[in-house]
């Protein structure tokens, strides 16, 4: 959702004319930014799991070879 959503909910809930609609908009804006960020934050530890390399799944030869 775009700044204006939370820019139209704090006017609302300030001007005391739609409150109730106002403070819809501010959850909705926030749940949206808490969605997003823990969306991004999985795929950022998948991306990470799957590019890491553990040496503890190597035989020696290859974990010598790797240093």
């Amino acid at each position: 959702m775009s700044r204006f959503w939370l820019f139209l909910g704090i006017c609302l809930i300030c001007s005391g004319v739609g409150t109730a609609f106002g403070i819809i908009l501010l959850v909705l804006y926030f749940w949206n930014e808490l969605k997003q960020s823990i969306q991004g934050y999985n795929q950022t530890q998948n991306y990470i799991q799957q590019n890491t390399n553990d040496p503890q799944y190597y035989d020696d030869d290859t974990v010598e070879s790797m240093k």
